[in-house]
């Protein structure tokens, strides 16, 4: 696949390639991720991101229901409050995830604030510990009430 997209770029200096999401995260200075693992790994990363999660009415209904948690994005779970943007269902458009976008770009304090809180958040939850999924997903469990 990697071949069949350079010879499509061709040689553009305005793209680049690289080979998985460590190379990504280490070059990025805002992310925008579907909720889910991605959103730890970027926050472990203390990476400022916008959350995007959208699914069909009744999937997002039956999850609201099973599981009565403000929150959808690992890291905002982890924290126990809002630290990155979850755009949602009918809160996920362009406008929207472009206004966060400039927000975090213009807004110095807002970004580095965010980042902190990241690394802040992570490093609490992995602390000194040979496998520190393991002691995430506990927390997690624990705090949406599946312990």
């Amino acid at each position: 696949v990697r071949g069949r997209i350079e010879e499509y770029v061709g040689d553009d200096d305005g793209i680049e390639i690289t080979d998985g999401i460590i190379d990504v995260l280490n070059r990025a200075g805002l992310i925008i991720v579907a909720s889910g693992t991605a959103t730890f790994e970027v926050a472990v990363c203390g990476i400022p991101m916008i959350v995007i999660y959208c699914t069909s009415p009744l999937t997002y209904y039956a999850g609201r229901v099973l599981i009565r948690n403000k929150f959808i994005g690992l890291p905002n779970l982890i924290a126990g409050r809002e630290i990155v943007p979850e755009l949602i269902q009918g809160r996920m458009n362009e406008e929207r995830i472009a206004k966060y976008v400039i927000n975090l770009h213009n807004n110095k304090y807002l970004y580095e604030s965010m980042h902190l809180e990241l690394l802040s958040a992570t490093e609490e939850m992995i602390g000194n510990t040979i496998n520190p999924y393991e002691n995430t997903v506990k927390d997690i469990l624990e705090k949406v009430g599946l312990d």
